[in-house]
């Protein structure tokens, strides 16, 4: 009969090989844009290296990214 540290290792277990199963299809990266309402086609060539938005849109992010860092400063 298993007890309760079989079943916390199980559960351990299952939630480890979760985790890197979505990051390793996060890591192959999208086909077309994350962006909520853009949905544009990535290319392979950026897909194979992770890619989660179009160029526009990866663009846009790092901006955005760029000017709200500014804000945090002091």
């Amino acid at each position: 009969m298993p007890d309760f540290m079989d079943a916390v290792q199980d559960r351990v277990l299952a939630e480890t090989e979760a985790a890197v199963a979505a990051q390793t299809q996060r890591a192959q990266g999208r086909t077309h844009c994350a962006a909520h309402d853009c949905g544009e086609p990535i290319s392979p060539e950026r897909t194979a290296l992770g890619a989660q938005f179009c160029m526009d849109c990866q663009r846009g992010e790092e901006a955005r990214e760029v000017h709200f860092r500014t804000w945090g400063r002091r």
